[in-house]
């Protein structure tokens, strides 16, 4: 039986993960097949638009999955920017990391996670709390974290048009 797209959302949980995890056939580019790639673009189309009453721990899930397909299928997923912002907006210091470790899977989920539109206070905020606090509490190793150190420090060094 399909589980309509709104329902799946209102209903997210860790025992429907499956329905949205990378699914991958071990091949990459042009070869790869995903089997829940269909599923998750519906997903996405759906929260798109108004994806700041979605349940958090969907958005992380989708960012980290589509994070893997990124990085297998050489390029950013469609949506990966929108997510990544979600993620930082909603609660930073709860998902920077999970943040940074989609954003690490490769130079294009790097480049994405980038393509963000955050204020320039949350920018000093996570720049302020990556280099006093975050770093503290992570593995992630110092080159990482200096090189999305500096991205908060130009974002907050931005103004807006």
């Amino acid at each position: 039986m399909e589980v309509s797209i709104q329902t799946f959302i209102d209903n997210y949980s860790s025992e429907t993960f499956d329905k949205i995890k990378f699914d991958w056939n071990g091949k990459h580019g042009d070869e790869l097949i995903d089997n829940n790639l269909e599923f998750r673009l519906k997903l996405l189309e759906h929260i798109s638009s108004d994806i700041k009453d979605i349940n958090i721990i969907l958005i992380k899930d989708l960012y980290i999955e589509l994070s893997k397909l990124g990085k297998e299928g050489f390029g950013a997923p469609k949506y990966f920017n929108i997510l990544a912002e979600e993620l930082l907006k909603r609660d930073y210091k709860e998902y920077l990391k999970d943040y940074i470790e989609g954003a690490s899977k490769s130079m294009d989920t790097y480049l994405d996670s980038g393509r963000i539109n955050i204020s320039t206070e949350l920018a000093k905020e996570i720049h302020h709390y990556i280099l006093n606090d975050f770093c503290y509490k992570t593995d992630f190793q110092e080159k990482d974290l200096n090189l999305f150190a500096e991205r908060f420090r130009i974002l907050s060094e931005k103004t807006k048009k």
